[in-house]
């Protein structure tokens, strides 16, 4: 997705404003702190952003658009610890 035209039609999911960018930041705030490092490169690996746009979205600044699917992403995420 990096590199190609978002379409942002209603169709696709797609809603701006401050009511998702809410939503993706409870779904932020609801995974414990010593795994919200974790989340936030994992989110940025899988929706191919930086942090920096992963931070405008939480924020909800404008031109940084927040997804339905961004935000069940978030929610359903559990992170994957590997021990040796």
């Amino acid at each position: 997705m990096v590199g190609q035209k978002l379409d942002v039609s209603p169709e696709n999911g797609v809603q701006t404003g401050h009511p998702l960018a809410n939503r993706l930041m409870h779904a932020f705030n609801g995974i414990p702190k010593a795994f919200r490092i974790l989340a936030r490169r994992d989110f940025c690996e899988y929706w191919g952003c930086s942090d920096d746009t992963f931070r405008a979205k939480r924020s909800g600044q404008p031109g940084y658009l927040v997804t339905v699917a961004e935000c069940e992403w978030l929610e359903k995420y559990k992170p994957v610890i590997v021990r040796d």
